[in-house]
This record gives structure tokens, C-alpha cells and sequence, in this order.
């Protein structure tokens, strides 16, 4: 379930209105494969470049086995901007996203992964986010709320981890849990 909705004007300086598009993102899905696996993948941000189009970058600032902390860029279709987050996690069950500084007026979600089975599991995923301004709201709007991120990189993980042990299974888990 995907959501958006302008939040009340924001005002700055001489009272210039600036209206702020508020987005809430939700999913949640059934995988053949262990939380620890999926939390893995999840949590590898290093690797988002590699399959999702609008990362340019990603660098691991600092991980332990409490948190791990991401800069990540984004350059989607020429408009481009960093944030950085920081990520207190519970392998493997649980990761939350806080914004430390970015383009965002607010940014948080959580990963919620709950073993079913040895080699089954639930994961939830809920992001919310407003831009600061209204060139990044604007941005928003041209290209689809930041769901690209969690829809993109949901499906993604699932359809290739299914995938390595059937092509079969990875594409009918990703039609049917998508």
C-alpha cells in the first residue's frame, strides 16, 4: 500500500507557503528463505548501485552488530542529491532508518522480518518521508514517491533470492507476492 498526501503549508522567511507532499509506503511480503538470509541482503546497502537505477552511490560509513550507517546518492534522471542514514538493527529480525542529514524534512522506516520456517519468512517494510522545499517536493511528483526505493529494492531481493536455487520459483514468488 502506497499513500501520499500534501501535509499543511510549511512557512519560511516572509510567510512564502511552501506545501510539502507527505509519503507513506507499506509492503509486505512472503519469501522462501531464512530472515537471516533476507536481513542480510537488506541490510547490504553497499550493493543498492548494482541493481537499483536511481542509486548512484553507496558507502558504508560505519556497521557493528548494533547499527550500520549509509551515505547514499541518488541521481534520477539528472536530478541529484545525497542523505545519510543511521540504522539501529537486530539481526535478524528488525532494522529501523533514521535520517541523520539529507534532502528530507523527515525520513524513518522499519524492516520487520519474522521467521515462518527455517527457510520461510515475513518481511513488513513501512517508510515515511516529506522533502524540505519545494524543488525536492516537485521532484516527488516527476518521478513517483521514493517508493521506488522500497518497491524496487522489496522486489529485487526477493526475485533474486528466490531465484539462485529456481528461476520457476523466483518468478512466480515475484508475480504472486508482488
Amino acid at each position: 500500500v502506497i499513500t501520499g498526501a500534501a501535509s499543511a503549508p510549511v512557512c519560511r522567511g516572509r510567510c512564502r507557503c511552501e506545501t510539502i507532499r507527505r509519503m507513506d509506503v507499506r509492503k509486505t511480503v512472503l519469501v522462501g528463505h531464512s530472515a537471516e538470509r533476507m536481513f542480510d541482503l537488506i541490510e547490504a546497502c553497499e550493493h543498492y548501485p548494482d541493481f537499483l537505477p536511481w542509486c548512484s552511490g553507496a558507502t558504508v560509513v560505519a556497521r557493528d552488530e548494533a547499527t550500520v550507517v549509509a551515505d547514499i546518492s541518488v541521481n534520477y534522471h539528472g536530478v541529484r542529491f545525497d542523505f545519510r542514514t543511521r540504522n539501529p538493527k537486530r539481526r535478524p529480525t528488525a532494522m529501523t532508518i533514521h535520517l541523520e542529514h539529507g534532502p528530507f524534512r523527515h525520513f524513518y522506516g522499519v524492516w520487520d522480518l519474522t521467521p515462518l520456517a527455517v527457510d520461510g519468512c515475513r518481511i513488513d517494510f513501512a517508510l515515511r518521508y516529506d522533502f524540505h522545499g519545494t524543488a525536492m517536493a516537485r521532484l516527488a511528483l516527476v518521478f513517483g514517491p521514493f517508493e521506488n526505493f522500497a518497491l524496487v529494492l522489496m522486489a529485487l531481493v526477493l526475485i533474486a533470492t528466490l531465484s539462485q536455487g529456481s528461476v520457476l520459483k523466483g518468478l512466480m514468488s515475484g508475480l504472486f507476492g508482488m
